[in-house]
């Protein structure tokens, strides 16, 4: 009913790239207002059609997605901490009409499948090899007492055949060697800062994650919503007022008190953007391992606001608002 091609510069498709499918609707199919695409089981991403010829479809969402369900349930224990290699994902397309608008009713027009290369970060996988994946020539602090892991890429022979894989190792590592690659990870720090404070990492749009440490000192808000409530009435023709609770947000205002040099500011900038961001929320300790990177983080929100940056700059003054569920504070009585 369709006909697909993949636009993109490489031969694998990217987490953070924009690469899109590009759709050619058949005569039989030219009506369809809406793409479903299922890249896993059960969890459907839905697009809206132009009415044109030829519909982009941006996959960044998609396979956020799909990379995100596989850092949480990865194949192999280790594989959560060496990262997520090249893989092959079969891909489910959809293509459907509205029946009844009003009452989102759909009509199916066709299904079909296609088979998709994926990885995390195809532009650095292919040219920044020897050294972690990250914007071109970007500093990389080291804070120090918090954990923190950089992610590099190599190329391994599987029966003969070259394959691409991903890892992850301690920001302060000497060395380590994969393949026929040696990394020096703690020769790339370009500066140590040693304070206390409130640590985030987040995912860059280059695959990996960058980190920054704001000040203990902070603007916390705590937003309530109402739940609702009803009468009830009992037996005896008493009434009685009942509450379903309130759910209550917490916005954290942070600032750096350690100025983000001109050589940092491009990683630091993808924390306003970026689809993960985690509050550290464990002690500061002299030392970490790549296997205990994951535990003791809060996913936030970063909330949404405009942030300005005085351009060109050798320092810049950041600030950030993140949003924490705290859930029910109140139940139903």
């Amino acid at each position: 009913m369709f006909d697909y091609n993949i636009k993109m510069d490489h031969d694998i498709v990217g987490i953070h790239n924009p690469y899109s499918f590009t759709f050619v609707r058949a005569l039989i199919s030219r009506d369809a207002d809406i793409l479903e695409i299922e890249g896993l089981p059960r969890d459907v991403v839905r697009y809206s059609l132009n009415r044109g010829e030829t519909t982009d479809i941006d996959l960044r969402l998609l396979l956020q997605r799909i990379f995100a369900d596989r850092y949480k349930n990865p194949p192999s224990t280790e594989q959560k901490f060496i990262g997520v290699p090249i893989f092959t994902t079969n891909l489910k397309f959809t293509t459907k009409k509205w029946k009844d608008n009003k009452k989102k009713e759909t009509i199916t027009l066709s299904t079909f499948s296609g088979w998709l290369p994926i990885a995390d970060s195809t532009e650095n996988m292919k040219h920044m090899k020897g050294k972690r994946v990250a914007p071109p020539n970007v500093g990389k602090p080291y804070f120090s007492g918090y954990p923190q892991v950089d992610y590099y890429c190599t190329k391994i022979n599987v029966n003969t055949d070259p394959l691409t894989i991903s890892f992850w190792v301690e920001r302060a590592r000497l060395s380590i060697t994969v393949g026929d690659d040696s990394f020096y990870p703690k020769e790339e720090i370009t500066r140590i800062v040693d304070e206390c404070g409130i640590f985030l990492r987040w995912r860059t749009r280059y695959g990996s994650w960058g980190y920054w440490l704001f000040s203990e000192d902070f603007e916390r808000e705590l937003k309530t919503k109402n739940r609702g409530s009803w009468n009830a009435r009992y037996k005896e023709g008493a009434m009685e007022r009942k509450h379903l609770g309130l759910e209550v947000t917490e916005e954290w205002r942070l600032t750096s008190s350690v100025p983000v040099l001109a050589n940092e500011i491009e990683e630091v900038r993808d924390l306003y953007t970026s689809n993960e961001v985690y509050l550290y929320t464990g002690p500061r300790e002299g030392m970490y391992f790549e296997r205990n990177f994951f535990n003791q983080w809060e996913r936030v929100e970063v909330m949404a606001g405009t942030v300005k940056f005085n351009e060109p700059s050798s320092t810049y003054d950041i600030s950030v608002n993140i949003g924490r569920l705290r859930g029910e504070t109140r139940k139903m009585t």
